[in-house]
């Protein structure tokens, strides 16, 4: 795995594996569900194998609040354990418990999912990242369980025209497959705090951070808040065109949508949202977005070809 590069592109290259394994994702959102100014709520986990070892668990999650990026965080919690040290004031870019994109924030989508283009009054949409591995259940053998419910709890107010507002959260696990003839596969992370409204028109990503990928279809999962089913934009993922993917398809304000994309010839992804010039724009906010490709290994050694082409001309 790696820290990656500064970029001016809209999220930053946070992690990347080189494993026999793949990742799944899944979220809910939360927007309005505040009782007592807490919003709760589920969602289920599915598609890891069965006894495939967890290499890291990261939880995302975004909330709309005027009182700084502490409130976002202060009483998060996941499956019950709070992400955030009780009294500590939460000023972090790095860490278990970290914002992403920074500690400003961005732009929110405040009505009702339209372009703001705006401070929204001094409100921002703050995006945040957990590492959550070590509160994942374990089974008598040692292993994190994941497949099944987990539930998520956000400072949101309940109402729709205050704050805080919580938009949803979504769950990242990356695993190692049992099978021994899994492919390798590289996994890549990028994330930040970005907002597709009407001052910035679109959103255009670059992911890099794999190498030499094989002739093979891939998948790539957006993690987006604010979507709306009555809203509009166009995705662009390798090999497909896909008409407004961001319907609150887990609840009110909140995607983690998946996509299989075609076979890449370079050591580069673009992807990118617009609004193809619609009368009723969408106005998204992202945390992340993680690609999967398999990559070279044509001796299964879980080694990469090319890696082992350089290294040979050494001796």
């Amino acid at each position: 795995t790696g820290r990656g590069q500064t970029s001016s592109q809209p999220l930053a290259f946070f992690k990347n594996y080189f494993i026999t394994g793949d990742y799944v994702a899944a979220g809910v959102g939360l927007e309005g569900r505040g009782v007592n100014g807490i919003a709760t709520g589920s969602f289920t986990m599915s598609g890891m194998p069965e006894n495939a070892e967890v290499l890291a668990a990261f939880l995302y999650w975004q909330v709309v609040t005027a009182d700084g990026p502490d409130s976002g965080a202060s009483i998060a919690r996941f499956d019950g354990q709070p992400l955030a040290s009780p009294g500590v004031p939460f000023t972090s870019v790095e860490g278990p418990l970290a914002l992403v994109g920074g500690l400003s924030g961005t732009s929110p989508c405040w009505s009702s999912g339209g372009a703001t283009g705006s401070s929204g009054g001094g409100k921002r949409t703050y995006s945040y990242r957990a590492d959550v591995l070590r509160f994942l259940p374990v089974d008598a053998d040692g292993r994190h369980q994941v497949n099944g419910p987990h539930t998520v709890q956000l400072p949101d107010s309940g109402h729709s025209n205050s704050t805080p507002r919580a938009l949803g959260a979504s769950l990242v696990v990356i695993y190692r497959d049992p099978i021994p003839t899994a492919s390798l596969n590289a996994v890549v992370i990028y994330d930040g705090s970005y907002t597709m409204d009407n001052s910035t028109g679109g959103m255009s990503q670059a992911i890099k951070g794999f190498y030499d990928p094989a002739p093979v279809t891939g998948k790539i999962t957006n993690i987006v808040g604010s979507g709306q089913a009555n809203k509009f934009e166009i995705l662009l993922v390798p090999g497909q065109v896909v008409i407004n993917p961001f319907q609150s398809t887990e609840g009110a304000s909140w995607d983690t949508v998946t996509l299989p994309t075609a076979s890449l010839s370079g050591d580069s992804l673009a992807t990118s949202v617009d609004h193809d010039g619609s009368g009723s724009s969408d106005c998204l906010t992202w945390s992340a977005i993680v690609y999967r490709t398999q990559v070279k290994d044509s001796d299964s050694d879980g080694l990469l070809d090319k890696w082992e082409s350089s290294t040979s001309t050494l001796f």
